[in-house]
């Protein structure tokens, strides 16, 4: 079945409804378009809390997209596409969709690094609380090759 130009697929484990449910949105980022990844996302998430799910999770990079070859221009966008710079973004869009049963929204994105034009692969959860993108409410991958 397709849904706003989502394929959905579903699957059930238990016909408890007050069960946990989650949600996962394989989407595909474009790159270089964190608008065009924020519309996607933000569809996604309102399927999600349409459907009543409980936890929505986002793949690796859903804002940003992947690094490409192109060094400068590449680094120049992937500053301006840190978490951060979008969380303006997220209260306005995402945190309100919360309540109901949707409880959390699952995002991957970058964080910049403490060394220069380096960044990390952070992961954070959108609740109710304002200090989603503090450290100790957020996991960063640091064991990469």
């Amino acid at each position: 079945m397709k849904t706003d130009e989502f394929l959905i697929a579903e699957r059930s484990y238990c016909d408890d409804e007050s069960k946990l449910s989650v949600g996962l949105a394989n989407i595909h980022a474009e790159v270089p378009d964190v608008e065009a990844n924020k519309d996607k996302i933000l569809r996604a998430a309102s399927i999600f809390k349409e459907r009543g799910v409980n936890i929505g999770v986002f793949p690796e990079f859903c804002l940003s997209g992947y690094f490409w070859d192109e060094r400068e221009d590449c680094l120049a966008y992937m500053k301006e596409a840190v978490a951060e710079n979008h969380a303006d973004w997220i209260e306005r869009e995402l945190q309100p969709l919360l309540g109901d049963d949707l409880e959390a929204i699952v995002l991957n994105n970058l964080t910049a690094a403490k060394e220069k034009d380096r960044f990390l692969n952070r992961t954070f959860v959108v609740g109710r609380d304002p200090d989603y993108l503090a450290d100790e409410n957020t996991y960063d991958k640091v064991f990469l090759p």
